[in-house]
Formats: structure tokens, sequence, C-alpha cells
């Protein structure tokens, strides 16, 4: 797993298929490289854990959070409610256009030669509150988007969890295709 992260290229777009086991260490060792180690700005679009479980998670694996930003889909949806600096709590993660114009708001706020890119933590989450094809279509959108800001991207995917029809349109989309498997 190790050698498939970093590996990882600094630019374009990498569609991270991982299995479940292995779904959490991965997005830590995904983040902790690029932030940590290639002095990166991440905008993680959390889409399983709601920002606060998630902010524990990664100030324990000792990631650098000043460079970090959150997109939180989940807390509100479940009735949560919480202030923070460098997070943005959007109402569901049926809401993509709201989703999208976070992911915006937090790219046009940084520093244009910043070094950055962007996180989205489960396509296959996004696939429970979303129709495929609304999916398909929103990735394609925002595969766009990150081109024309010139940062990188990293989209998870869960193996089991995303239909082999789906897995193959969103390749197209991708510059590159990690498989993380359980062994």
């Amino acid at each position: 797993m190790a050698e498939k992260i970093t590996g990882l290229p600094e630019s374009g777009i990498t569609l991270l298929v991982v299995s479940a086991k292995r779904y959490l260490a991965t997005n830590i060792e995904v983040v902790k490289l690029f932030v940590n180690q290639r002095d990166f700005y991440c905008i993680y679009v959390t889409l399983n854990r709601p920002f606060a479980s998630l902010k524990n998670i990664l100030e324990a694996e000792k990631i650098k959070m000043e460079r970090m930003f959150f997109i939180d889909c989940i807390t509100r949806m479940v009735g949560g409610t919480q202030r923070a600096g460098n997070v943005i709590f959007t109402q569901a993660p049926q809401n993509l256009t709201e989703l999208s114009i976070s992911i915006t708001k937090i790219i046009e706020s940084m520093p244009k030669e910043a070094k950055k890119f962007l996180f989205l933590d489960s396509l296959s989450t996004l696939l429970i509150y979303n129709a495929s094809g609304t999916v398909t279509q929103f990735v394609h959108f925002l595969t766009s988007k990150v081109r024309l800001w010139g940062i990188g991207a990293v989209f998870v995917s869960l193996e089991k969890e995303a239909d082999e029809k789906l897995l193959s349109t969103l390749s197209s989309f991708a510059d590159n295709i990690v498989s993380i498997d359980s062994e």
C-alpha cells in the first residue's frame, strides 16, 4: 500500500479504489503525503465522518491542520451543529450544488500560487444519496473545475460498493486509477 500511495502524482486527477478494510488508513496516508511531505493545502470533502471526529483522527496522526480545509456533508444532516474557522458544513450529501459552491469558495480564498489538492473521501457515499447518473454528472463537472483551477485531486471509491459501469465512466475522467486492496 505504501508504495502505491507515495507514487501518487502531485497533479492531475486520481481515482483511488480502496477496500473497506484499508479505507481509513489509506485516506490518512494520502493526506499525510500531500500535506505533511509535499506541503500542499488540502480541501477535504468528508461524506462519511463528521468533521469533529475526522479532525481528532487527523490531529492524532500529526497532520498539519493549518494546511487543511474541510467541507463536512454529514454533520448538519444528522442534527449536529458546530462552528470552526476551517470548515464549511453543507446541508446534506444530496445537495451537490451547495457542495460545488463550497469547494469553489475555499479554492478561490486560497493564495493562487499555493500548491493545493482536493480530496473527496467517498464517491461510494455519494451513490447512497444520489442517483448514479447524477454522481457521474457531478464528478464530470468537478473534474473539469479541478483542471481549470490547475490543482490536483484524489477521489476515493470503495471497491465493493461502486458498480462497474459507474467506475468505468468515472475512470474516463481520471488521469490515474490506483487500486489498493485488502492484502
